[in-house]
């Protein structure tokens, strides 16, 4: 997972119910102890979409539990690192614009 990257992951609750509802509940524990937010989306089938954006390098834990009963292998260990975000770079330039065959091209890319 990469850090200040919004990443997100499904939990399946479709075997304990198949409309969804406030059962699922998330915390994101950071290397330093602080929590990150979490947003859940109920899909309404069972299935719940969960978003977080880390904000620190290092082993998170994350803590999933159904009716504030942890899910089997709760907590999970997630990495986060420092990585490449593809929207924070730019590319401009001449060279970009109307490029020659075999002919040097100038252009900046800015991350």
């Amino acid at each position: 997972v990469l850090r200040e990257v919004t990443t997100d992951f499904t939990v399946d609750a479709r075997s304990l119910t198949q409309t969804g509802g406030t059962h699922i509940q998330v915390r994101v524990i950071n290397p330093s102890g602080a929590k990150t937010d979490t947003y859940i989306t109920d899909n309404g089938d069972g299935t719940y979409r969960v978003q977080y954006t880390p904000f620190e390098d290092g082993m998170h834990l994350v803590e999933v539990t159904y009716d504030d009963v942890p899910v089997p292998k709760s907590p999970f260990r997630v990495g986060v690192t420092e990585g490449c975000d593809p929207s924070r770079v730019r590319a401009y330039g001449p060279g970009l614009e109307g490029g020659l065959v075999n002919k040097s091209n100038r252009f900046t890319v800015k991350t």
